[in-house]
């Protein structure tokens, strides 16, 4: 779907900023203390090479030491839209005016095919270095009567979520498959959706990770209405 696609069928862009400190941290599922993570370098996701669902980086924290990064994608239900599109699902945004998240932000953009059928697809990340920790900004994290985004995520110990705005909707759930976070209410202004995802493992044992993308609502109608999406930005990834 071109970038001028009928927005106002899933949400409404409130231009007013609602950004406020502090910050509210929510630690969940975090049964061990995280070890201090490393050396970190941030892998932007315009410098990932494409083929299929498959995308494949570099993470060098020096010019001797670095790891090879392989995301791979699946579908588990619904389907993901615009997927050979230059700004459309598992492409990193080339401009700015999508309503998603910022230009080299990683998009995910969805929608339902059968009514009461939740949309769901999955990110699998494989490194060739263990892993300490890995942070990323989750842009337009938002909800409405017809969707509710999602983001379950499985293979560290310990599972932050920072929620960026204090007056929007808390983001509630513990961040895995199963109970994945999403926003407690109707939150529609994407300008202050943003949260920051931080995992973390008490060893240096984690190698491979998945964060699944899904729509919470219970009962989702077929098609545009049901459309969702949000962008993850550069990703930081600690050894």
């Amino acid at each position: 779907m071109p970038d001028n696609h009928p927005q106002s069928t899933r949400r409404q862009v409130l231009k007013a900023s609602a950004w406020s400190s502090p910050v509210i941290l929510m630690a969940v599922n975090a049964p061990f203390a995280a070890a201090s993570p490393g050396r970190c370098t941030t892998m932007p996701w315009t410098s990932t090479t494409r083929s299929g669902d498959i995308r494949t980086g570099s993470a060098a924290t020096s010019s001797a030491s670095s790891a090879t990064i392989t995301v791979s994608r699946s579908t588990i239900s619904g389907a993901p839209q615009n997927p050979v599109a230059i700004n459309g699902n598992f492409a990193p945004l080339n401009v700015s005016n999508t309503g998603a998240g910022p230009v080299g932000a990683l998009r995910l953009w969805q929608q339902s095919t059968v009514a009461g059928a939740q949309a769901r697809q999955r990110l699998s990340f494989a490194s060739t270095r263990p892993l300490k920790q890995v942070k990323f900004l989750v842009y337009d994290f938002s909800r409405t009567p017809t969707y509710s985004d999602a983001l379950g995520t499985t293979g560290f110990e310990a599972m932050t979520v920072t929620r960026l705005n204090t007056t929007s909707p808390p983001v509630i759930g513990a961040g895995s498959v199963a109970s994945p976070w999403t926003r407690s209410a109707v939150w529609t202004t994407e300008e202050s959706s943003t949260v920051e995802v931080t995992l973390s493992s008490s060893s240096s044992v984690v190698t491979s990770f998945t964060l699944e993308y899904s729509n919470a609502v219970p009962n989702p109608p077929a098609g545009a209405n049901s459309q969702q999406w949000i962008s993850l930005s550069g990703i930081e990834f600690c050894f």
